[in-house]
């Protein structure tokens, strides 16, 4: 499959190579030959990388990844106000909001550890109306059985007092 995606320091130069990775943090592609380059940069060796295969594009959606404020990449999260926010946002508007301010990150970590909580917690909820389930089923089982074992006791107590009439007779 072909990436739709340009790689931005190729076009720059008049080349039209393809991405294969896009940066979160510069929102930009890379090539594999600029994604090595950009890897090595002290200033952009944190950032997170995803395959361009990963990148879902609709007709009317874009992720808006700078401040249009303060025209800085969102690096922030504010818990306080469930918002990305970049540093320059800090001491304008959240200043009031700093223990409640994390890396984007940070928060893309939890939100996947809250995901896997998520998950678990309805395997866990789908193993116990199983047990619930096979319970039930179970104590079914056994009415019939009780059931069964009362009929043969009747039977061979009918046939006991059968043979007992017989041979006091």
């Amino acid at each position: 499959m072909s990436s739709s995606i340009i790689c931005g320091p190729c076009n720059r130069v008049n080349r039209n190579n393809s991405a294969q990775i896009l940066c979160t943090n510069c929102g930009e592609g890379f090539c594999a030959d600029c994604e090595q380059t950009h890897r090595s940069m002290l200033v952009t060796a944190d950032h997170t990388l995803i395959s361009t295969n990963t990148v879902h594009k609709t007709e009317n959606s874009a992720v808006i990844m700078i401040c249009d404020i303060h025209g800085k990449t969102f690096d922030q999260y504010c818990k306080t106000h469930d918002l990305a926010i970049s540093v320059a946002c800090l001491p304008a508007k959240h200043k009031h909001c700093s223990g409640a301010v994390i890396s984007l990150i940070e928060a893309a970590k939890r939100s996947i550890a809250l995901d896997d909580i998520t998950d678990s917690v309805n395997v866990a909820l789908d193993n116990k109306n199983h047990f619930i389930k096979n319970r039930n089923v179970a104590m079914q089982n056994v009415e019939v059985q009780e059931q069964s074992i009362q009929k043969s006791i009747g039977e061979m107590r009918t046939n006991l007092n059968k043979h007992l009439d017989k041979i006091e007779n």
